[in-house]
């Protein structure tokens, strides 16, 4: 609940150790976004962020996108709705089942604003080594911003855009920013419905 994640994100302020926070299969939607961003300005430890499937919307993600810009230390974000990744990140088989069985688990929408708000991150931050947005909405303008946003990041590493919905001008886009960008290692566009011409 977003009261859980308050509380959490409260606790992250004055916290020195964590390094790994996996929220994912939880509904945190506006508030919990919302003191998630607040907490990234001010914490100097925590590097990985695992957020799938916790009700974010393209509005939510404004404002951690924002934080990023102020933050030092987070290396990967993962806001893909990836059941499989999610339950191995976990480390928890009865996640699994919760999230086949249980209807009301709601996907991440990061949609356009989302996927712009982020490419703005990409193009001052360096640290983050890894964005999972599997099946995230962000459809071609949001994968268009991203693959821009490539041209002017050194630090990224791993790009997750399955079933992104990227048009073949995003494609192009893509093939020319990677003439540039020499860190990214790998880089998934299963289901991204790019044609063979």
């Amino acid at each position: 609940s977003s009261e859980g994640t308050v509380a959490l994100a409260n606790a992250l302020h004055q916290n020195s150790t964590l390094q790994t926070l996996n929220l994912g299969g939880n509904q945190i939607g506006h508030e919990g976004s919302k003191v998630l961003a607040t907490m990234l300005q001010h914490n100097s430890t925590l590097q990985t962020l695992m957020l799938g499937y916790c009700s974010i919307s393209s509005a939510d993600v404004v404002p951690l996108a924002a934080a990023l810009q102020q933050n030092a230390t987070l290396q990967r974000l993962c806001l893909g709705n990836d059941i499989y990744k999610s339950v191995h990140e976990a480390l928890d088989p009865q996640l699994m089942l919760m999230m086949t069985c249980v209807p009301h688990i709601i996907r991440n929408f990061v949609g356009e604003e989302g996927a712009e708000a982020l490419a703005m991150v990409l193009q001052h931050n360096s640290t983050l080594q890894t964005l999972d947005l599997f099946d995230c909405g962000i459809c071609h303008n949001g994968a268009l911003a991203l693959t821009t946003a490539l041209q002017q990041n050194a630090t990224l590493q791993h790009l997750n855009l399955c079933h992104c919905g990227m048009s073949d001008d995003g494609t192009l886009m893509l093939a020319t920013a990677l003439q540039h960008h020499s860190a990214l290692q790998s880089l998934n566009l299963f289901g991204c419905g790019i044609s063979n011409e």
